[in-house]
């Protein structure tokens, strides 16, 4: 391959993605860099400017989970009409984590229903005797302690409260 044009230089193209591009073996294709993805339709940035394209029918049926062309991707193009063909190898990946925990919480949520209708049954809240004020305290001690239950029950099971946090 010959030199890099300075478009795709200031793209982040370097030698290992030439490497890549070589490696497919048909010299028609050029590189581009993904600029948007939309429902199959794609807006390229390549050598001699912006480029619309689509995406090769063997690619969009070989391809798994996580790896059609998306923004910031460097794909290999073949001309007349634009298509992607390949997606070069990505240099870094920012992936959302595989849901997991829905067991533990499942559980943890089942022992707290288990929890408040216990403190139900066990405090007669008809018999009460008290001030509106000190009920509400109360409610608000029960409320308390099942929130401490369901999130101890959390940690026993090994969920992390972030990863809960970050769904």
């Amino acid at each position: 391959m010959t030199a890099a044009p300075l478009a795709l230089v200031g793209l982040g193209w370097a030698p290992d993605l030439a490497t890549a591009l070589g490696a497919f073996g048909d010299r028609s294709l050029f590189p581009a860099r993904v600029a948007a993805a939309d429902r199959g339709s794609f807006e390229l940035l390549g050598a001699d400017g912006p480029i619309t394209a689509g995406l090769a029918g063997s690619l969009r049926h070989a391809a798994g989970p996580g790896e059609l062309p998306v923004v910031g991707d460097w794909v290999a193009v073949e001309d007349d009409p634009p298509t992607i063909r390949h997606v070069l190898e990505r240099r870094t990946v920012l992936r959302r984590a595989a849901p997991t925990g829905a067991l533990q919480v499942l559980a943890a949520s089942a022992l707290l229903a288990v929890f408040l209708l216990w403190s139900a049954q066990a405090v007669s809240w008809t018999g009460l005797r008290v001030e509106y004020v000190k009920r509400i305290g109360l409610f608000a001690l029960v409320l308390l302690a099942s929130g401490a239950i369901y999130f101890g029950a959390l940690w026993a099971t090994g969920l992390k409260l972030r990863k809960l946090m970050r769904r």
